[in-house]
């Protein structure tokens, strides 16, 4: 979770190649590039609200995690947190580990 609430800052996400997919329709989009979606978090309501993104996570094989209302909160970039929010990678985006011939993150 930490790692997660990292990705709040520019530098972080730059460092990574790595950004937080806010809402359901965001996370819906993420999911649908193969390799980019690293985990999902979910507070219950959007569980139940939204059965069609945890099928899709667990199709892709993506760690789908219920959590509670203040997680989302502080893992949220917006005042009013999305129900759902995916950790993802930037395919286009070259880190500067990455240019130093490290490892891609999300494993592609």
């Amino acid at each position: 979770m930490k790692h997660t609430r990292r990705l709040a800052t520019r530098a972080f996400r730059a460092e990574t190649g790595e950004f937080l997919a806010e809402g359901p329709q965001a996370v819906r989009e993420a999911l649908t590039v193969p390799g980019a979606t690293i985990e999902v978090f979910a507070s219950d309501g959007g569980t139940s609200q939204h059965p069609d993104l945890a099928e899709a996570a667990r199709a892709a094989e993506v760690p789908w995690h219920v959590v509670g209302d203040d997680v989302m909160a502080s893992i949220a970039d917006t005042v009013q947190p999305q129900s759902a929010e995916s950790e993802s990678a930037n395919p286009f985006q070259q880190t500067s580990t990455q240019q130093r011939g490290g490892p891609r993150p999300g494993g592609f």
